[in-house]
């Protein structure tokens, strides 16, 4: 049987686990996006795509992973993957207008594969230019 105690238990941290959302949500908000994908392989920068090309990225690793990301209207997603438990492939797209609500912000990621995919965040600082890039 539940108690009165019990039920303001419970609301309690609904409401906690509420506001730690809305929380992040506005937190992410007020970060602007450069409007670039950004692609890391084994945490070294694979590829930066323009968001609004259409293309394909294919990643072949020497060890056999194979990765295909799809950037069109706007989003990126994973395609394919060649890891076991494609939980990558379920992640869903990532869009300018999604990624501040999505749990995984703006990233999708393939561990097995060690493959993560990121809208870059706007930084006047930071320019990625590197003749060392794969043309994708």
């Amino acid at each position: 049987m539940i108690r009165k105690k019990d039920w303001l238990i419970i609301c309690l941290a609904l409401l906690m686990s509420a506001a730690a959302y809305g929380a992040m949500v506005w937190a992410r908000g007020g970060q602007a996006l450069s409007g670039m994908v950004e692609i890391r392989v084994n945490g070294e920068l694979y590829a930066a795509v323009p968001l609004d090309e259409e293309r394909d990225v294919v990643i072949e690793q020497e060890s056999g992973e194979k990765n295909i990301i799809s950037i069109n209207d706007g989003g990126v997603r994973m395609a394919y993957a060649s890891c076991k438990n494609q939980l990558c492939l379920h992640q869903g797209e990532v869009t300018a207008s999604n990624w501040a609500a999505r749990a995984l912000g703006r990233s999708i990621v393939c561990l097995p594969n060690r493959v993560l995919v990121e809208l870059a965040l706007s930084d006047s600082g930071r320019r990625i230019v590197d003749e060392n890039l794969p043309d994708v």
